[in-house]
């Protein structure tokens, strides 16, 4: 009985002396610089990442502002910059450039023209590269109307090319106690643009049989170059020599450079 009652005690005393020492640790125990505060309403949260909730910006309103975008009109680009307008979500652009640019016939009245409001007109706007892009369809009036059945309106082609025909002769005529004798050369030129066909035509009505008649001297189709100052021969033409060496008439085909294209260019050498 004695032994029993010395383990109880034994028992008791430790037990005692155990949960001193773990009041004493939790007393004197300095705080963890690791662990992380407790937030008190962290389990009020679903996302602890949230930001916290502010108040958004608002975006100014850029409705009637003019802004400024190239044009592209049924696939080619236009030179300028277009002055654009965002009016009541549509789109307008000025009215002068889109009467210069041919969006448009009739100049409108107001300074911007809705695009919506033009007859056919279909448009978007990239705003990476801020390029209108517009495909309008063509009139079928005014310049536009072309007729392939009979000959073009006077003034509907104005600076093209016409057809000519120039005449160079040179007559002569003698009286004397044997008659009259008549000669002459005749040399006429048709062209058009940079395509000419020239001919030399000689006639005599004395002297010996063989010159007696008429002579044709020589017939050439010649095409100009002016931007690469050459010419093109095909026909009757005279070489041409060096110094000191005698020209000889040839038929063929010649091609070199014709300086009288661009009477501009010296090619002479000039004294300093």
């Amino acid at each position: 009985m004695k032994s029993r009652a010395k383990t109880a005690l034994r028992a008791a005393v430790g037990l005692a002396t155990l949960a001193v020492a773990l009041h004493s640790s939790q007393a004197f125990a300095a705080p963890d610089p690791m662990v992380l505060p407790q937030d008190a309403d962290r389990g009020a949260r679903d996302d602890p990442f949230a930001l916290p909730d502010t108040e958004l910006a608002r975006v100014p309103d850029t409705t009637g502002y003019t802004f400024f975008a190239e044009v592209v009109l049924n696939g080619e680009r236009l030179t300028g910059i277009a002055p654009l307008r965002r009016t009541g979500g549509k789109l307008a652009i000025q009215s002068a450039f889109a009467f210069s640019a041919g969006i448009v016939r009739v100049l409108p009245p107001q300074d911007f023209i809705d695009l919506d409001t033009i007859t056919g007109a279909k448009y978007e706007f990239d705003t990476n590269s801020y390029t209108l892009i517009i495909r309008v369809p063509l009139h079928s009036t005014g310049a536009n109307m072309v007729s392939l059945s009979g000959r073009p309106e006077r003034g509907r082609q104005s600076g093209s090319d016409i057809a000519a025909l120039i005449v160079d002769y040179d007559l002569s005529m003698q009286v004397d106690q044997t008659g009259v004798a008549a000669s002459g050369l005749v040399a006429p030129r048709l062209a058009k643009g940079d395509v000419s066909l020239d001919s030399a035509w000689r006639f005599a009505t004395s002297g010996d049989r063989l010159d007696r008649g008429v002579t044709r001297l020589d017939t050439a189709l010649t095409v100009r170059n002016p931007d690469a100052v050459a010419s093109t021969t095909v026909g009757d033409f005279i070489t041409q020599t060096p110094a000191g060496s005698r020209a000889v008439r040839m038929l063929g085909l010649r091609f070199g450079t014709d300086f009288s294209l661009r009477p501009d260019l010296v090619t002479q050498p000039l004294p300093d």
